[in-house]
């Protein structure tokens, strides 16, 4: 019996320390089968957040060192399911955490957080990692 990579499930593991990686999951995994962590950020990557731009490509917007709000888009290979990133960008330079993320339209994605002073922010962010306000 063999299985099939499905790219839109997606599962967080925290390991060393405060770095998050995404992994794709093979439903339902087979034997020894183990999917391949992919480290997207070296530093911190807290609290991500996924919203599907395609087939193959998801924006990730979490909180990364200084608890600052960052955004990159992750790229899965329909044909080795590896994962790899476009450049991240800061969103938020004081605070961006517990992101929530939204399709607004393929160019578009509404990224509501827990910005400065705990209160709730919100910006849109743009196809080719533009931020508006």
């Amino acid at each position: 019996m063999t299985s099939k990579l499905i790219p839109v499930i997606v599962k967080t593991i925290t390991h060393n320390g405060d770095n998050t990686y995404r992994v794709l999951v093979d439903l339902p995994l087979v034997g020894s089968e183990t999917p391949t962590p992919y480290e997207f950020d070296t530093q911190k990557g807290q609290t991500p957040a996924l919203s599907k731009i395609d087939d193959t490509h998801y924006l990730c917007s979490y909180a990364g060192s200084g608890d600052d709000g960052w955004t990159v888009v992750l790229t899965a290979d329909p044909t080795t399911w590896a994962i790899t990133k476009g450049t991240s960008l800061e969103y938020d330079t004081s605070k961006g955490k517990v992101p929530a993320l939204e399709k607004i339209d393929n160019n578009h994605h509404l990224c509501a957080y827990q910005g400065n002073n705990d209160d709730g922010w919100s910006v849109v962010l743009e196809e080719g990692l533009k931020v508006r306000p």
